[in-house]
């Protein structure tokens, strides 16, 4: 099972570039529904945009054994008892021999998930278009509980990139500036 889990993670996650969000929150909020609903949000967001391909985090982990334990396709999030699935959930992926799928989309104490997203997007701006239309839905569609930041290669690429075209338009003005004046 540890073995099919990881191939699954890795199907998910092949591409060109990733980014990476870290959702930061109250210790153990990642065990409760309204923090897996932030997440199953920004992930429905990622995988409305174009240029993303696939976006695993914690919540699919918790679906997939929710699916397979119960051996039907039914909304983990939307059950009765959601948290003590999650719960259920998170003990057994925390107490399983490969902790590695669990270790990287949430920390031990549960106040940090990560999402990881593969970008089929090859070029360098639309790796940007992509985290600039994912910073604005970050600043309003995201409970104010938790600071989300975004990482991995993409936003790396993009924050030098930035960097080097805003040191560019400083050149060009200072330049300007002293020709004519």
């Amino acid at each position: 099972p540890s073995m099919k889990g990881l191939t699954v993670v890795q199907k998910r996650l092949v591409g060109f570039g990733s980014v990476e969000l870290a959702l930061e929150g109250p210790d153990g909020c990642f065990e409760e529904v309204w923090a897996q609903r932030e997440i199953r949000k920004i992930e429905k967001f990622l995988e409305s945009q174009e240029d993303v391909g696939s976006v695993m985090t914690i919540t699919d982990l918790l679906q997939w054994i929710h699916v397979k334990l119960n051996g039907e396709e039914s909304d983990l999030l939307e059950e009765q008892y959601a948290e003590g699935i999650i719960a259920e959930g998170l003990f057994l992926l925390k107490n399983s021999g490969g902790k590695s799928a669990i270790t990287t989309l949430l920390t031990e104490d549960s106040s940090v998930a990560r999402i990881s997203a593969r970008l089929k997007a090859a070029g360098t701006g639309e790796q940007i278009k992509v985290l600039d239309e994912l910073d604005g839905f970050l600043k309003s569609g995201v409970d104010p509980r938790l600071k989300v930041t975004i990482t991995g290669d993409s936003a790396r690429i993009s924050d030098q990139i930035l960097t080097v075209l805003r040191s560019l338009t400083d050149s060009f003005v200072l330049t300007l500036g002293i020709i004519f004046f």
